[in-house]
């Protein structure tokens, strides 16, 4: 059987090459990569208004992780209910419900608090505000690619169920 994470690994660093990113430095932090005995990648639920910056980040973080976009807080709670993430990343800053009242409900939530999730904003004063609705962290924007990368596998490994 072939393996997919490997495929997949070696697709992402001949890109990076491309662009003059050094793959070694990525893939040494993260943990799907390095860790192959996974029988499926984590899930990923992308939730933000902005077609443009869904998909970047779905582009970015596709290759080792399976990723769903959710527009708005109707589709993130669908797709929440249809099939629980592994980590959420929130938008702040969304028409109707933004993303600190979805980390809030969250947070609140018997069902979804152990899932960690990730605020997004533009705003650099919404970190105390990320904080106290239970993010496990915050990314301003405009961010780079590979501390969204970083961050992500960060979350998760700090987040990973403990077993033995």
């Amino acid at each position: 059987m072939l393996n997919w994470i490997g495929r997949q690994r070696q697709r992402v660093q001949a890109m990076w090459r491309q662009e003059g990113i050094n793959p070694d430095e990525i893939t040494s932090i993260l943990p799907i990569a390095a860790d192959e005995k996974h029988s499926s990648p984590p899930r990923l639920l992308i939730v933000d208004d902005d077609l443009f910056i869904g998909r970047l980040m779905s582009d970015a973080l596709g290759p080792y992780y399976d990723i769903e976009v959710a527009f708005n807080a109707t589709e993130a709670g669908l797709t929440i209910e249809r099939r629980s993430p592994d980590l959420i990343i929130l938008d702040i800053m969304m028409p109707g419900q933004d993303g600190q009242e979805i980390g809030n409900q969250l947070h609140h939530d018997a069902r979804t608090r152990q899932i960690p999730f990730i605020i997004v904003s533009g705003d650099r004063r919404i970190a105390q505000k990320a904080a106290a609705a239970g993010a496990a962290a915050y990314l301003a924007k405009p961010f780079d690619i590979d501390a969204l990368v970083a961050l992500v596998a960060r979350v998760l490994a700090e987040h990973q169920p403990q077993t033995g």
